[in-house]
């Protein structure tokens, strides 16, 4: 996914001489793709679950838990990656974001029920 980033930005031929301190470059690099993992885990487990009775949070920390779950079992010998915490703070963004996407949705059904 990072190769393919790489070449809809054009920078593929560039990496290699690319300056890393660049922040939009290091964003999309290390945290855009974790970030689009956690917005669509959230809305995953919501619509898996498929129960309008479930209260958001608990969607929100079980998917928080288990970002934080993933990122820790980097640590261990066994599975290859790189923790990092800026890594887990990426995901509880984009998770608040995927969840106050999904209240608006929420909140404008009820609305339009109501009409």
């Amino acid at each position: 996914m990072v190769r393919w980033f790489d070449k809809v930005l054009g920078i593929q031929h560039l990496a290699p001489t690319l300056s890393w301190n660049v922040a939009w470059i290091r964003f999309v690099r290390f945290y855009l793709l974790d970030m689009l993992w956690a917005y669509a885990l959230v809305f995953a487990v919501y619509v898996v679950i498929n129960d309008k009775a479930i209260k958001l949070w608990k969607v929100l920390l079980g998917a928080g838990i288990l970002s934080v779950l993933m990122e820790t079992i980097q640590l261990s010998p066994f599975i290859h990656g790189t923790f990092d915490f800026y890594d887990i703070l990426a995901e509880f963004v984009a998770e608040l974001i995927a969840a106050f996407a999904i209240n608006k949705l929420i909140t404008g059904e009820e609305t339009n029920e109501k009409k």
